[in-house]
């Protein structure tokens, strides 16, 4: 009888503490998005590149700007699409 009641009162606890972890869990995913939406656009604004190509960019290089940005600007080997344009709707406000 003492198991039984000792896992009675397990079960009330794990999906209560699950359902507290949720919404945490849940809000710490959306801060890891927003904070990569706005590395994808600081890197597309510093680099002047497409926004498009950024966020595989940064995955490739484990989402660290800095070594993203210098493997972007990197003179390629073999590329044959050497040298990057930056796209034509690109405008300088300076």
């Amino acid at each position: 009888m003492a198991s039984g009641s000792s896992s009675d009162a397990a079960e009330p606890a794990g999906p209560a503490g699950r359902a507290a972890s949720a919404p945490e869990a849940a809000q710490a995913e959306e801060d890891r998005v927003k904070r990569r939406r706005l590395q994808c656009l600081g890197f597309a604004l510093v680099g002047g590149c497409d926004p498009t190509m950024v966020p595989s960019v940064l995955r490739e290089n484990d989402w660290q700007t800095q070594k993203a940005l210098s493997a972007y600007f990197e003179l390629p080997e073999n590329d044959q699409g050497w040298p990057r344009q930056p796209p034509t709707s690109f405008k300088s406000e300076a």
